[in-house]
């Protein structure tokens, strides 16, 4: 159950970003179906929601679409967030300060003090393919997590010349 909460997000993540990024001009149908992807991102799991920045920068520096457009997409993007996360309905601000304020607290839980991972953490994990040492009684297969890590990192000079938005 916990990979197939990723789905969601990360599904939306690549629609918001192709859509945006194949859209012809601003307030075309693939501009309104990015918006509508973005909000459906934090709905889904606020973790993917640093999207935005890459949505940004692409929006602002490689489309080089107006601000009025851009508060456009924001609006659209934030009504589909609240329509999709019901959560929030009884007590929008309250619920989502509790939401956005989870992952600070709870990286100075006991729990995580206890475990004394370095910051950089999750970079080990990403580069190593085999053991797999979270969840290994799901995840028992070989993966190709640190190939495509290390393959990702021998084209980060080609994608900063050809399309940095994929950088940042």
């Amino acid at each position: 159950a916990q990979a197939y909460l990723e789905a969601v997000p990360l599904f939306a993540s690549l629609v918001t970003v192709i859509a945006l990024y194949s859209s012809r001009k601003p307030r075309d149908l693939r501009f309104w179906l990015s918006a509508v992807a973005l909000g459906v991102i934090p709905a889904s799991k606020y973790s993917y929601f640093p999207i935005l920045f890459v949505t940004g920068y692409l929006f602002l520096v490689g489309k080089k679409y107006p601000w009025r457009d851009l508060a456009l997409y924001l609006i659209l993007a934030t009504f589909v967030f609240f329509a999709l996360d019901p959560a929030l309905w009884l007590d929008p601000i309250g619920s989502l300060k509790s939401s956005i304020l989870f992952h600070s607290q709870y990286g100075q839980s006991a729990h995580v003090q206890e475990v004394g991972y370095p910051w950089y953490q999750p970079l080990i994990w990403i580069s190593k393919s085999w053991p797999n040492i979270w969840h290994p009684e799901v995840f028992f297969f070989f993966s190709a997590d640190g190939a495509i890590f290390l393959l990702s990192l021998a084209g980060l000079g080609l994608q900063w010349r050809q399309r940095r938005w994929v950088i940042a």
